[in-house]
């Protein structure tokens, strides 16, 4: 290169930022400025725009808007700041259980802004999806969507350890319990032990893609309606979405649709904060490989619940996300606002399925306050006050083992409050071992303030004999008793000894009076004579 050659090029930045002969032309691609010579008489050919690109983009529902094609009420359909982030998910449960780890986060794909020649924008209501699309002049007519969430973790299958962890299954040898928790290696398998193992594991991984599958949901918008995407290529229209198509003035064309949420795939969040979304035009079906679709992430302009049990579901889905010591997998199809489901262990640690659960029924009514009993997965006490969720309660224990789990046995008004009963039988538990049998009263006031008036630990005796404890009440649960035997140790002589508990109501103190005493013990059955 030559010494003039290279003084010119020295020269080339220094220009550029005086500004000699130069001028700041309109923003490219993206936003990124592009500069311009005053002295071209060639203007530079404008960027190429690939008639496939599309940008989404997730926003609020007009709040009028009608389907008829013309988007004037949108607004613009261009991604804001809310789109190509990453959802702060909270700590989940890893595959084997025991110890706690970030749910893995999804990348974003290139979101391109003014630079596509299409634009997709949803919107989200409790009971209905819109879709916005503005179509480029050679984008063609019809747009592939695709909506979802990250599946949620399904339990591994394998072997039950101490401490309740799962240690995870393997098809060369035996397990052999080893103390804490361990596990050491056996013998090998037998060719038809591991045959049968591996048939486990193939099992489990059909569930788990499965599960993935049910979690992400593509449709394809024309002016023919909308209909769900099967991973096969087939399509299915979707009762009563509605759509609505008119040419745009750039020679492209506008596309309005909207349909119902149980449309939607199944949900993990409640309420929906997030969802990944992913947008195409032109002829041809989306692939059903969901890593090749570019996907993005959106977080909603605001969280959406669904249905008026929104409420009850976000509440115990949290309450049992952080209190249980596995929880399950639970989720929700919008659209329904009955049931739950969870999927877990199903009795051993080799074999995991789905559960369907009934989120929410009314047990009791009284003046302002409804009791209802929660159930996904574990069972809790929902209490509202005019319609107006004021909290759900676990006295009813944990499905898990890990805290004593009651039995809810009555709900009465007692003035102007209204008392709910829970008796808790002796059991193991694996959180804090023996827990003695006991009654709990929780008083509700018109208030909606409540308040324990029996503590379940108040009496709870852990010495009792498992296979004589019984809690009996009078029938109008004025008087609540727990009846057995314990062994007394004292002095080196084992002896059975009978004893009783008694909650009594007393409506002038408003309380519970707690008494116990030794009583003579239960006589044995006579054995049936022959």
């Amino acid at each position: 290169m030559s010494v003039r050659m290279r003084q010119v090029i020295r020269m080339v930045p220094l220009l550029v930022a005086g500004g000699v002969g130069c001028g700041r032309g309109a923003e490219g691609p993206d936003g990124v400025p592009t500069i311009r010579t005053s002295t071209s008489s060639t203007p530079r050919p404008p960027a190429r725009v690939e008639p496939a690109s599309v940008s989404v983009a997730a926003i609020a529902a007009p709040r009028a808007a009608v389907i008829d094609g013309d988007l004037a009420e949108w607004g613009s359909l261009l991604p804001g700041s809310n789109v190509g982030g990453n959802p702060m998910y909270p700590e989940a449960i890893g595959p084997s259980g025991g110890t706690k780890v970030a749910r893995p986060t999804l990348p974003n794909a290139v979101n391109p802004t003014t630079s596509a020649a299409s634009h997709v924008a949803i919107a989200l209501r409790d009971d209905q999806v819109l879709v916005a699309a503005e179509l480029g002049e050679k984008s063609g007519d019809a747009v592939w969507l695709g909506i979802g969430v990250p599946a949620p973790n399904v339990p591994a299958i394998g072997h039950g350890v101490r401490g309740g962890y799962t240690y995870e299954l393997q098809c060369e040898h035996e397990d052999i319990d080893l103390p804490e928790g361990e596990v050491g290696k056996g013998p090998p398998l037998t060719p038809e032990a591991a045959a049968a193992c591996r048939k486990l594991l193939e099992r489990h991984a059909s569930l788990v893609e499965t599960q993935r599958q049910r979690f992400v949901r593509r449709y394809r918008l024309d002016e023919r309606g909308v209909s769900i995407v099967e991973p096969d290529g087939s399509t299915k229209p979707i009762e009563g979405a509605v759509v609505a198509a008119k040419p745009t003035a750039s020679g492209g064309k506008a596309l309005e649709a909207s349909f119902p949420v149980k449309g939607l795939p199944r949900m993990v969040d409640a309420p929906v904060e997030w969802l990944r979304i992913s947008a195409r035009t032109l002829a041809g079906a989306m692939t059903p490989d969901i890593a090749s679709d570019p996907w993005t992430w959106a977080k909603l302009p605001a969280p959406v619940s669904f249905d008026k049990n929104g409420d009850i579901r976000a509440k115990m889905f949290a309450l049992i996300n952080s209190s249980a010591f596995f929880p399950p997998a639970l989720s929700y199809q919008p659209g329904d606002s009955v049931h739950v489901e969870s999927v877990d262990y199903k009795g051993s640690r080799s074999t995991v399925g789905p559960s369907e659960h009934v989120l929410y029924q009314k047990r009791f009514t009284f003046k302002d306050i409804e009791i209802g009993v929660v159930s996904a997965w574990d069972e809790g006490i929902a209490i509202q006050k005019e319609g107006k969720l004021l909290d759900i309660l676990l006295p009813l224990g944990l499905k898990d083992g890990w805290g004593a789990k009651g039995e809810l046995k009555a709900v009465v008004a007692r003035e102007d409050d209204v008392h709910i009963i829970v008796y808790t039988p002796w059991q193991w538990t694996v959180g804090s071992g023996s827990q003695g049998a006991s009654w709990g009263v929780i008083s509700v006031s018109q208030d909606g303030t409540f308040l324990k008036l029996v503590n379940d630990e108040e009496g709870s005796y852990t010495s009792w004999d498992f296979e004589s404890v019984d809690g009996t009440a009078t029938p109008d649960y004025t008087r609540l008793i727990v009846r057995g035997t314990y062994t007394d140790y004292n002095g080196g002589n084992p002896l059975k000894k009978g004893r009783e508990q008694i909650w009594q109501w007393d409506p002038k103190g408003r309380i519970y009076t707690f008494t116990e005493k030794d009583v003579p013990p239960p006589r044995k059955k006579a054995a049936a004579k022959r």
